[in-house]
């Protein structure tokens, strides 16, 4: 029996590619598993975060500000003097800005999709984000860049006031639990 050596050679080196070919893919396939088990763990958190009783208190004392006239500027001449509620009101607003600064820094990062940044992003104190502390923070720094306001406005367009989720109200209302009969 004669063996075409060439033939068995051109036939075990494709074999052998196919097989780098499935490995490649599995391993590609694998990768986004990780990427995606990764970027599940971030956003839990995230949301793990946002559901603290230090967030809705600080969702609470901003959302309370959006209703009083230039609120920003007589927030930055209380704070600038030292004012305790001022201060307060400053460690509420970095609280926020840095809940929503975190995840358009992930983002841009490549460590969670734009998709996982709308998550992050579709909860009711965006709106407190948009009406409260990018002022606030204008008022603080007037010449300085939000990029997170940007990212955020471009990403999820603002919610209008029928779809906005309340906020924890500032005081429980007294709740009447139906009479037994």
């Amino acid at each position: 029996m004669n063996v075409d050596w060439n033939t068995v050679s051109a036939a075990s080196t494709a074999a052998t590619a196919l097989f780098a070919a499935w490995a490649a893919n599995e391993t590609r396939r694998a990768a986004k598993i990780a990427e995606r088990a990764a970027e599940a763990q971030l956003l839990y958190e995230f949301m793990r975060e946002y559901d603290q009783y230090e967030m809705a208190d600080a969702l609470r004392l901003l959302r309370s500000l959006a209703c009083k006239p230039n609120f920003a500027n007589d927030w930055i001449h209380a704070f600038r003097n030292g004012d305790v509620d001022a201060k307060n009101v400053d460690k509420a607003r970095r609280r926020v800005f840095k809940h929503f600064q975190r995840g358009v820094r992930l983002q841009n990062a490549g460590l969670i999709s734009k998709n996982g940044l709308k998550t992050v992003a579709d909860q009711a104190g965006i709106n407190v984000y948009f009406d409260v502390v990018h002022c606030l923070n204008l008022a603080l720094n007037p010449n300085g860049q939000d990029r997170t306001t940007l990212v955020l406005s471009k990403l999820c367009p603002r919610r209008t006031d029928a779809e906005t989720i309340p906020v924890i109200p500032d005081a429980p209302s007294k709740i009447v639990l139906p009479a037994s009969s």
